[in-house]
């Protein structure tokens, strides 16, 4: 069967409702291919493995099964003949492991596994700029870079958007096809000591970063609040798109993270934002105070499974951190609901987890019920829309 015939096999069985979640199985096919060298050294090293019927010329179901053993979910989902198959071999993994991790001279298999995805980490993806509209405009950074050498390519296309960006040379940069506030560079670009970015006339953001503050789309004047600013890029981006007009309410409850809000606000020239050390859940929504706030991010705390360059969620984001990281962000995002002339809730995470995202939808749709009475609207954002 070829890729086609796969793929067609794997949409009809979605069209008919027999599949998984896309995204969790997007989620566990990257996961799984991304660390297949160790799990397959791994299922090498385990005899009684490779000699189990369940598993029998089946390398890449046991890559998938050993990856969900060892560093996903758990295997509460698999059927039973493949969770008792894994079981049985449990004692047998666990030394596979530790044979491993000796052989490489590391104490962890997160370590382990951390060596393996450092070829993912120097993936080429593109170096992104945004240009921060407080402090000077598109044409003059244009302007700026082609005086030093850069070639200027012109605004990629959306439909041709992946190749374009691999055909940059170490010379061009260009326009993003969606948002007009951010350059494409070619990757590695190092730009962290140039004067634009010391000045804060560039902020180096990542683009699924960039897109929260545009998809709010507050209209000059608004009156904005940021449930978790820290550390202040898509606050200072709200504040940018918004040209100073109107206000920004931020609110950070860690002192030293606050720190990290207020020093980026004043280095973009942010002047139409208030900061509050402060709980946001413990904000009072019915307060007179925020009569006016219309537009409302939300962006959590979360896992960050879905950026390349971390790896602390592979030895921390357990299941029980999942379902309280969960728990928060969807109380972070009820009590945005809360504020009675919300128009627009804006909920952003670094996450590929269906925890953290669709698997609390119908607590979500149940939730906006009253605000769909006053029309409001709540947009989700996470790395796979990017």
């Amino acid at each position: 069967m070829d890729l086609y015939d796969v793929a067609a096999e794997v949409l009809q069985k979605f069209n008919k409702k027999q599949g998984s979640n896309v995204r969790q199985l997007y989620a566990l096919v990257c996961e799984s291919l991304k660390y297949q060298e160790v799990m397959s050294t791994i299922f090498d090293k385990c005899s009684g493995l490779l000699e189990d019927k369940t598993l029998t010329r089946n390398r890449e179901l046991a890559i998938v099964l050993l990856y969900e053993h060892l560093v996903g979910k758990g295997l509460r989902h698999a059927g039973s003949l493949k969770r008792i198959c894994i079981m049985r071999h449990k004692k047998e993994v666990k030394e596979a492991c530790s044979q491993l991790m000796q052989e490489q001279g590391v104490d962890s298999l997160a370590s382990l596994l951390s060596g393996q995805s450092q070829m993912f980490n120097n993936l080429p993806i593109p170096r992104y700029v945004r240009v921060n509209l407080l402090k000077t405009t598109v044409d003059d950074v244009k302007a700026t870079f082609e005086d030093e050498g850069w070639i200027w390519h012109g605004q990629l296309t959306l439909n041709n958007f992946r190749a374009e960006v691999e055909g940059l040379c170490d010379d061009k940069f260009a326009l993003d096809p969606l948002m007009p506030d951010l350059l494409v560079f070619p990757p590695a670009t190092e730009l962290h000591a140039h004067h634009l970015t010391n000045n804060g006339s560039i902020v180096l953001q990542d683009r699924a970063s960039c897109f929260p503050a545009h998809v709010l789309n507050p209209p000059s004047g608004a009156t904005v609040l940021d449930c978790c600013a820290a550390p202040g890029n898509k606050t200072s981006h709200i504040a940018s798109l918004l040209g100073n007009s109107g206000r920004v309410l931020a609110y950070e409850r860690d002192v030293k993270r606050m720190s990290l809000l207020q020093k980026q606000l004043q280095k973009t020239g942010v002047t139409n934002t208030t900061t509050k050390c402060q709980d946001f859940l413990s904000v009072d929504p019915h307060d007179p105070s925020f009569a006016n706030v219309e537009f409302i991010l939300v962006d959590p705390s979360c896992s960050g499974s879905g950026m390349l360059s971390r790896m602390d969620h592979l030895s921390s984001t357990t299941c029980q951190r999942l379902e309280n990281l969960a728990r928060f962000q969807v109380s972070i995002l009820k009590h945005a609901l809360r504020f009675s002339s919300v128009r627009r809730v804006v909920y952003s995470t670094c996450s590929i987890n269906e925890e953290e995202n669709e698997q609390w939808g119908v607590t979500r749709e149940e939730e906006t019920e009253q605000t769909q009475k006053r029309q409001a609207e709540v947009c989700e954002i996470d790395p796979g829309d990017s």
